[in-house]
């Protein structure tokens, strides 16, 4: 087998060295025979193979022998042949291996020339890409590792964000750009890009750039194959945060448009050419009269009356030639079948469709026409009207004056007449303010406002006035006719009243309201810079002890020295406010860090504990403290202070004179919270809460006018329980919309019950401010009431607090006119001590004010308290309102409020609350103390009647926490 391979490896044809070398390996073998034949083999010396080797050979030996005379060739060589041969075939090898290495080099290095080639080719490409990325200036681009590290930052990345390349490389995304929500999402779309292999997005994200922006991105995720079967990631970003501002900046703007078309308080309509109605506002509808559906379905001519068709028509020429018609005034036909008067302009539009529209304005002017009706009336009787009346002619000289004029202004009619009314100018208002007062006035034919002038004596006074233009036959402006009433009195009331409201009356600092203003902005500031604010709760130590020995003014002067010693402590930017009694807050602003207050409640501790000499009398008290920092307590401003509260109690229970610093982290108290909820809803499902009942008397006459309500909890372990022992628990809860739900439903089952007896009382209910600012709660009453049909809606009042309404005015004031609409009426609780102003009082639907009992009690002993009665009775009386008083417990203070106007009352003097069936019987049997008795009846011949007010109606349950 092998000497067959050996001959076919030698045949012609094969390369010259291998049969060489197939020859030599054949003689090596002793196998000349299988050797080719000599004309096989390549051109090289002859060898003759024989008993002898011959170095050259004769040819024609060897054909001779080829012919028949050969000599059979020898089989056996000497062993300097063998080592010939060998020697021969060591050396074809060594030729034949380095052929092969040089072959073997040849490819390696054409092999080493390609991959050179195509590194290269790589190398310029990567190059190419990092150059076209680097020169990218509006799309930012990074490459991601599979853990999200970076692994390349381009410069838009480092314009974009403010990271350089070289701090970006390396840390994850959440380190650098992204906020924890944007992070899962970031690593969502990565698995979603490692599974799908598809690219992520374009989606839109917000990161934050390094200095803490927050910049909208259109992003771009996708993988890219690395070494190793590895991935990588590759995100693009587009900065698109104008674009985003500019979308919402339109869409706020179309919101205002769509706000001011819906509530404007003027009629807007569009109609087709032929009078069709296409799109009106509520305005307009009110006008018209007709449910909206049906207004669809008439054309202009429906209302128009046809006294009015020839205008029409020339109106319409108008519209087509001008594009504009009116404004002019005609009649209105209502679905009724009125009339109400209007004015009216429009002008014509192009519609999408390339269509002609009409868009009019339409005022309802039935008020104004009343009120030039009523401004005839007046000039009739001018002369006995109380109000100071001017008119002028047309020129604006006066040209009569009434007596209550020369009353107020000190000017008699000789002095007045043939001079204009700017004589009595303060200088107040300036020649702007004139000038709209003028051109309101030639616009509309009237002007109403408040106005200060100078009586004749330089006095300042402020009056209400109304000018009214009178025309003649011809339409033509004859005279002004100014009215005006002088209400110095009542706007130097309310700026007194608004002291009140803003600044404590014994120290000048401010109050809980403004404190609580500050607090806002104050928060708003350390979002803005990044910085901390402080909030201490300031409780007086060892007061009440001094108050009690020494009276109350030495107590006040105490308050007052200890008030200004505080403020002394604070630095540049701090708020102090008293907000009761002995407590104070202080408002720490720009902290730096944590412990930058500390040094500031060191001195406040030791100022407040330093002695006072009062009237040559030493004395001493110290201050427990209660701290919490914004933003590491994340709360509103009420929390703010109800967290400092409790730190503050902490901090006195530790053993006073020192502060305490609130633990957010605890969580003891959301624990007990929810705890207490879950058995208040418990105690609602099982039927363990009640109603008491205090009656609310006509202290004149001692008529009984209604009751209160007060919610009870009969609790199995703890017996009967307050409504302050539980109610806070749900504030701001939706558990305390069920419970107020249960009080107004549990005050209509006993109303129904008294009826069926033939008692009828006024019951009022409290309305928890989070209850009465649900959206539904209109619908949710209606329902409530419609359950007891044969209960009128009037012997329910509904009661809340001033400080319902702070969130959101319009929706409450809105709320509470539906309510009114279903028959219920509105009391404001605890008046004077919330944060309203007058212009809560002047919007708020309320027909009756209720002084607090703190003011009530005690009144009889401190003069500030008993001022604060005297100015809400009389803002009550100013703004035509109810008054009742709470907390009466002595015939003293019923003999004051009498004195002062107010009639109505309630309290432990007239009678405690107790449940229905004793109320009743205290009611039918009228048990009053014989000595209250005496004093109704004495009261009734000794005290003159007040100006006449209109009778209160009864206060409602209270689910807060009345007695």
């Amino acid at each position: 087998m092998l000497i067959s391979r050996l001959r076919s490896s030698a045949r012609p044809g094969k390369p010259a060295a291998r049969r060489w070398m197939v020859t030599l390996a054949l003689l090596t073998l002793g196998r000349a025979d299988a050797v080719p034949l000599p004309g096989s083999l390549p051109d090289h010396p002859t060898i003759r193979l024989g008993n002898t080797l011959t170095d050259q050979g004769n040819p024609s030996e060897l054909s001779g022998s080829a012919s028949g005379n050969a000599v059979q060739p020898d089989v056996l060589f000497t062993p300097g042949q063998v080592a010939l041969v060998a020697l021969s075939l060591m050396a074809a090898f060594l030729i034949w291996h380095r052929l092969l290495r040089k072959q073997a080099r040849t490819r390696i290095s054409a092999l080493e020339d390609r991959v050179s080639a195509r590194t290269a080719e790589l190398i310029r490409s990567e190059a190419q890409l990092r150059a076209t990325l680097d020169n990218t200036p509006n799309i930012a681009v990074q490459w991601y590792d599979a853990a999200g590290r970076v692994t390349y930052w381009n410069p838009a990345s480092e314009k974009l964000y403010g990271w350089r390349s070289e701090e970006a490389l390396g840390k994850t995304l959440d380190q650098l750009i992204f906020t924890p929500e944007a992070t899962a999402d970031f690593r969502r779309r990565m698995l979603l890009a490692h599974l799908q292999r598809c690219p992520q997005g374009p989606y839109e994200v917000r990161l934050h750039t390094r200095d803490g922006q927050m910049r909208w991105m259109l992003s771009t995720l996708f993988t890219i194959p690395l070494e190793d079967n590895r991935l990588g990631y590759v995100c693009m970003d587009t900065d698109i945060t104008e674009r985003k501002l500019a979308e919402e900046s339109l869409r706020a703007s179309e919101e205002k448009l769509r706000g001011l078309y819906e509530l404007a308080p003027l009629g807007i309509a569009l109609t087709d050419m032929d009078g069709r109605y296409i799109e009106f506002n509520e305005a307009f509808r009110v006008i018209c009269g007709y449910p909206a559906d049906e207004l669809t379905d008439i054309d202009y001519w429906t209302l128009t009356p046809k006294e009015y068709r020839h205008e029409e028509s020339l109106q319409l020429e108008s519209l087509k030639h001008s594009g504009r018609y009116g404004p002019y005034e005609k009649h209105y036909r209502r679905k009724d079948g009125s009339l109400v008067p209007i004015n009216l302009n429009g002008r014509l539009v192009h519609g999408p469709d390339g269509r002609e529209y009409i868009w009019s304005i339409v005022e309802d002017i039935s008020k104004r026409k009343h009120g030039e009706a009523k401004l005839q009336l007046a000039a009739s009787v001018f002369s006995h009207a109380r109000e100071g009346i001017i008119i002028t002619n047309a020129a604006g000289v006066i040209v009569e004056v009434n007596d209550t004029f020369s009353h107020i202004t000190g000017y008699s009619n000789t002095e007045a007449l043939g001079k204009k009314p700017s004589f009595l100018h303060s200088g107040r208002q300036g020649q702007a303010f004139y000038a709209m007062m003028w051109a309101e006035l030639i616009s509309k034919g009237y002007w109403s406002g408040e106005i200060w002038n100078r009586r004749k004596d330089g006095r300042e006074f402020a009056e209400m006035l109304t000018i009214s233009a009178v025309h003649d036959g011809d339409g033509r402006i004859q005279n002004y006719v100014a009215l005006f009433t002088d209400i110095t009195a009542i706007k130097e009331h309310q700026q007194q009243l608004e002291h009140i409201a803003h600044y404590d009356v014994l120290t000048g600092l401010p109050n809980r309201v403004l404190l609580t203003d500050r607090l806002q902005q104050a928060m708003l500031q350390c979002e803005r810079h990044a910085t901390s604010l402080a909030v201490l709760y300031i409780d007086l130590d060892g007061f009440k002890a001094v108050n009690d020995r020494y009276g109350h003014d030495l107590g006040d002067q105490l308050l007052i020295a200890v008030a200004n010693r505080l403020k002394d402590t604070l630095r540049e930017g701090d708020s102090l406010s008293r907000i009761g009694g002995d407590e104070f807050i202080a408002v720490l602003v720009d902290l730096n860090q944590a412990g930058d207050f500390e040094a500031v409640v060191e001195r406040l501790l030791r100022a407040t504990s330093n002695p006072v000499t009062i009237d040559q009398i030493p004395l001493q008290v110290s201050a427990s403290v209660g701290i919490t920092l914004y933003p590491d307590d994340q709360a509103d401003t009420d929390q703010l202070l109800r967290h400092a509260d409790q730190a503050m109690y902490i901090a006195k229970q530790a053993g006073k004179n020192r502060y305490h610093v609130f633990d957010v982290g605890r969580d003891a108290a959301v624990k007990v919270r929810f705890e207490n909820i879950e058995r208040i809803r418990l105690a609602l499902d099982q039927g363990e809460f009640c109603l008491h009942y205090q009656p609310k008397v006509n202290l004149r006459g001692g008529e009984v006018v209604g009751a209160e309500a007060l919610i009870r909890w009969r609790h199995p372990e703890q017996g009967l329980l307050a409504p302050a022992l539980f109610l806070p628990h749900i504030d701001n809860h939706p558990l305390c919309v069920a419970l107020g739900e249960w009080v107004v439903t549990a005050a209509l089952s006993q109303i129904r019950a008294w009826a069926a007896v033939g008692v009828h009382l006024t019951v009022s209910v409290n309305i928890d401010a989070f209850h009465l600012q649900q959206a539904d709660f209109p619908a949710r009453l209606a329902a409530l009431l419609s359950a007891f049909p044969d209960v009128s809606p009037t012997a329910l009042e509904l009661e809340i607090l001033e400080t319902s309404a702070l969130h959101d005015m319009a929706a409450v004031i809105d709320t509470m006119h539906a309510c009114r609409r279903l028959g219920v009426q509105f009391a404001l609780d605890d008046f004077g001590t919330g944060f309203s102003s007058l212009t809560y009082l002047r919007r708020f639907p309320a027909e009756i004010l209720k002084i607090d009992q703190s003011f009530v009690r005690d009144m009889l002993e401190d003069p500030d308290d008993l001022t604060i009665v005297k100015g809400v009775i009389g803002l009550a009386t100013a703004f035509k309102r109810l008054v009742i008083a709470e907390g009466v417990e002595t015939l003293a203070h019923a003999e004051v409020l009498l004195e002062n106007g107010c009639e109505l009352a309630q309290g432990y003097g007239i009678a405690r609350p107790m449940p229905a069936d004793r109320f009743y019987e205290w009611l039918t049997t009228r048990s009053l103390d014989a000595v209250w008795t005496a004093w109704l009846n004495s009261a009734k011949q000794s005290i003159a009647p007040a100006a006449e007010a209109p009778q209160s109606t009864p206060r409602a349950t209270d689910i807060r926490t009345d007695s």
